[in-house]
C-alpha cells in the first residue's frame, strides 16, 4: 500500500542481496576456490552484504563531510522515485474510479457515507493483500471525488478525525487531502499516531504531505514538528508510512535549516 504493512520491493532487493552474501560466507569452505583465498574475500562478502544498508548506516552516524553533497543527491533521488511510485497509485486508483460507470443517483454526503462503510467492509472481508489494497485505494479515489462535490462548507472534518470508526477518519482524510488549508493539523497527525490502520496511517500522511506542499513551514506549529518526529521514531521501518514520514521530516528539516 501504498501504505501497508507489507515490504516495499526496494526492501525486498536488499534482503536477497544481503542473505546471499551471508549464505555464500557462511558455505564459503565448501568452495575450494573461496577456501583456498585471503580473508579480504571473506570481508568483501561481508560488505557486499552490507550494502543495501549503508545508506541508513551513513546517515545514522551523521559523518560530517564524508561524501556528504553525493549522499545527499542519492538520497534525494530514492526520495524522488518514493514519491513517484505514490502519485502512481493514486493516478491507478482515480483511473478506477473514471472507469466505474455505475450510476447513483444519490447525495454526495450520502456516497460518502456508504464509502466510508464500503471501507470498513472491504478491510475485514479481505485478506491483506496487494488486490486489498487496490480496492481501497480506489475507494479512497472516491472518497476524494464526493468531498470535492461536497465543499468546505458542508462538511466537518474535526468529528472525523476524531471518530473512532476508520471509514469516518479516512472520509476526514479524504477531505484534508482534497483542502489541504482547512483541517485541523493537531487533529490529523493526532489521528495517525492513534489509528491502527496502516492504510489510514499512510493517507493521513499523505494529506500532510500535500499540506507542505501547499503551505510549507506556515502549516505546523513548533508542536506540530516535534509530535511529526516523534511520531517518525514509533512507525514500522522499511514501510511506505515511515519513507512518508521520512520525507516529511526531512523537509521540514531542511526547511528550518535554510531559514
Amino acid at each position: 500500500m501504498g501504505f501497508t504493512n507489507h515490504i516495499s520491493g526496494r526492501t525486498w532487493v536488499g534482503i536477497l542481496v544481503t542473505t546471499s552474501a551471508i549464505a555464500l560466507f557462511l558455505t564459503r569452505p565448501h568452495f575450494e576456490w573461496i577456501a583456498n583465498a585471503t580473508d579480504a574475500i571473506g570481508l568483501t562478502i561481508l560488505g557486499l552484504a552490507m550494502l543495501p544498508w549503508l545508506g541508513t548506516i551513513l546517515e545514522s552516524l551523521s559523518i560530517a563531510g564524508f561524501g556528504e553533497a553525493k549522499f545527499r543527491q542519492i538520497e534525494q533521488r530514492i526520495e524522488n522515485a518514493e514519491e513517484a511510485i505514490d502519485n502512481s497509485r493514486e493516478i491507478n486508483a482515480s483511473a478506477n474510479v473514471i472507469n466505474d460507470t455505475s450510476d447513483d443517483n444519490s447525495l454526495p454526503a450520502d456516497r460518502l457515507k456508504s464509502l466510508s462503510v464500503d471501507y470498513v467492509s472491504t478491510r475485514k472481508s479481505m485478506p491483506s493483500s496487494n488486490e486489498r489494497t487496490e480496492k481501497m485505494a480506489t475507494l479512497f479515489a472516491q472518497m476524494r471525488m464526493e468531498v470535492r462535490k461536497i465543499g468546505k462548507s458542508n462538511f466537518d472534518p474535526s468529528e472525523g478525525l476524531n471518530s473512532d470508526d476508520p471509514g469516518e477518519n479516512l472520509a476526514a482524510i479524504a477531505y484534508g487531502y482534497t483542502f489541504v488549508d482547512d483541517f485541523n493539523m493537531d487533529e490529523m497527525i493526532g489521528l495517525i499516531n492513534s489509528s491502527k490502520q496502516p492504510f489510514v496511517q499512510f493517507w493521513g500522511l499523505r494529506a500532510i504531505q500535500n499540506s507542505v506542499s501547499s503551505a510549507g513551514l506556515a502549516a505546523f506549529s513548533a508542536k506540530n514538528i516535534e509530535d511529526l518526529r516523534s511520531l517518525e521514531k514509533l512507525i514500522k521501518p522499511r514501510t511506505d508510512r515511515a519513507y512518508t514520514i521520512g520525507r516529511i521530516v526531512k523537509g521540514i528539516n531542511r526547511a528550518l535549516e535554510a531559514k
